[in-house]
């Protein structure tokens, strides 16, 4: 078969839950590297024997699949739609025989790797991605009301996350009515590649960032990605409320197709061995801003429900220092938009680079400076400052290592895209720092510090565009946690004014309606 997968690995798992209703095909443990149709399905909680609806879904679907393949020819499109109905017909059968089930439904997510190409098939709300070096390159569309939400502008993925009816789906396989399944045929394969299809309860603690940033090896070895599926359990277990159950795909290699060249120009980096809790440090350092503990999203589904989520109302002011504080704010953007791309970017780290504490973002310049002589301390001597002579006059650096030079030239981007406010290109730069696996572990552990720090402040800016003062005033004053900033706190200040203001206008014009 042109297309050869690595180890398939799975989650099946009970969770907190006190029946599992999840199923998945081949059953836990019993997939190999010949093996290529998956399947996970959530059987919908509260109703009838939804344990039943996906096992017969998986167990008839498989079936089907195997009497026209034999298992390994190629499949058609439309045979997802063939295998779904054949299911329909299983579990209309089974209610007839157990009147008990009537009602039961599940949801699915069909994986089908062809010679040259995959098959993606779903309905509801769990899903299937295709992830490659750390980037999404495909993901299913769920079909649930908080999507259609999210499609129409009403809320926002983060809002979605915490939305009281985010588990209500709008398709499912009953057999009762006919289900309508999406299929998508993915041709652009390549070797490296992850498909990942789960359930929502992986979900519930783990956003898109986090996943694909722990998947960003395209090389990953079998050890890699059963240590990842290890440490996965171990997260899903303290987070998710529901049953989890999810398949690792991995492709090895695709015969006569793109292939990933940067593998093979990186496998020393790529193919780094993996000892135990590395990879723990690393998935808890990724998905940690991503997770919710219980105890948050109940308060948060609560403070959405009673008031479209609205946090705690800002301190009062006088006018005068309201209007200040909302000039200074007006007068920062002004500055950047006038002034923000002009200030060239440095190739090297110099001596002489020091930060402007007058310049905005000069707080933030001091701690990147201190997470360099962090690095010094571990080892990277004098290389960040002098090129390596202590008494050197402030020439350009040269590090010999380029692991660590990149280490260098990442933090020191990812700081100048802060003075600009460009915190999109501040996360990527810290990021990339951030997966250099060869640096030393305390350096990365400081690099993602400041990826979560300038991610924070990434999104809390363009909800402040957008005018969603919550969701803005929630990211910054995670940021402010992380570093705890002159300006940003300014910032803060302001969206808590501005806020207030657009809660009084809203009243104004209900009593004037």
């Amino acid at each position: 078969m042109p297309i050869s997968i690595k180890e398939p690995l799975a989650l099946n798992e009970l969770g907190k839950r006190s029946n599992n209703e999840d199923s998945i095909s081949p059953p836990k443990g019993q997939a190999g590297v010949n093996d290529r149709l998956f399947l996970v399905c959530d059987g919908v909680g509260g109703s009838n024997k939804g344990e039943v609806a996906s096992k017969i879904t998986c167990e008839s679907i498989s079936e089907y699949i195997a009497n026209q393949t034999g298992g390994q020819a190629d499949i058609a499109e439309s045979t997802v739609h063939d295998a779904l109905k054949f299911a329909e017909q299983r579990m209309v059968k089974h209610m007839e025989e157990q009147p008990n089930s009537q009602g039961m439904a599940t949801t699915l997510t069909f994986l089908y790797l062809n010679d040259n190409h995959a098959i993606v098939g779903w309905v509801g709300d769990s899903r299937v991605y295709q992830i490659r070096d750390g980037a999404v390159v495909e993901r299913t569309k769920d079909h649930s009301y908080v999507q259609e939400l999210i499609d129409a502008g009403h809320i926002t993925e983060e809002e979605a996350a915490i939305h009281s009816q985010r588990n209500v789906i709008l398709r499912a396989v009953t057999g009762v009515n006919p289900a309508q399944a999406d299929t998508l045929v993915i041709r652009d394969v390549r070797a490296g590649d992850y498909f990942f299809l789960c359930t929502d309860g992986i979900l519930e603690g783990i956003s898109d960032d986090q996943l694909t940033a722990a998947l960003s090896k395209s090389g990953a070895q079998d050890d890699f990605n059963r240590q990842f599926t290890k440490e996965l359990n171990k997260l899903c277990s303290k987070r998710s409320r529901d049953n989890y159950s999810m398949y690792l795909v991995q492709i090895d290699a695709v015969e006569g197709a793109l292939a990933a060249d940067d593998y093979e120009a990186n496998k020393d980096l790529y193919d780094t061995p993996i000892h135990e809790g590395d990879l723990e440090d690393s998935l808890a350092a990724e998905m940690d801003s991503g997770g919710h503990d219980f105890d948050e999203v109940a308060q948060r589904e609560e403070e959405y429900a009673s008031a479209n989520y609205v946090a705690t109302p800002p301190p009062s002011v006088d006018e005068d220092e309201r209007m200040s504080i909302k000039e200074k704010r007006k007068k920062n953007i002004q500055e950047k938009n006038k002034k923000g791309l002009e200030e060239p970017k440095p190739s090297k780290v110099k001596s002489d680079d020091k930060p402007d504490d007058k310049k905005k973002g000069g707080g933030m310049a001091r701690i990147i400076l201190g997470a360099f002589v962090l690095a010094a301390l571990l080892g990277l001597g004098a290389f960040l400052f002098t090129g390596g002579d202590s008494n050197a006059g402030g020439g350009p650096a040269t590090i010999d290592d380029p692991v660590l030079s990149d280490f260098v030239n990442h933090m020191s981007e990812g700081r100048e895209m802060l003075v600009k406010e460009d915190y999109k290109a501040a996360t990527a730069s810290f990021r990339s720092a951030s997966r250099l696996s060869k640096a030393p572990k305390d350096s990365i552990k400081v690099a993602r510090d400041f990826t979560k720090y300038a991610s924070n402040l990434q999104k809390g800016s363009k909800y402040a565009n957008e005018g969603n003062f919550n969701m803005a005033i929630d990211y910054f004053q995670k940021a402010l946690e992380i570093h705890d900033d002159e300006d940003i706190r300014a910032t803060l200040q302001g969206l808590k004014i501005e806020k207030e203001d657009a809660m009084s206008a809203a009243s104004e014009d209900g009593k004037k309606n």
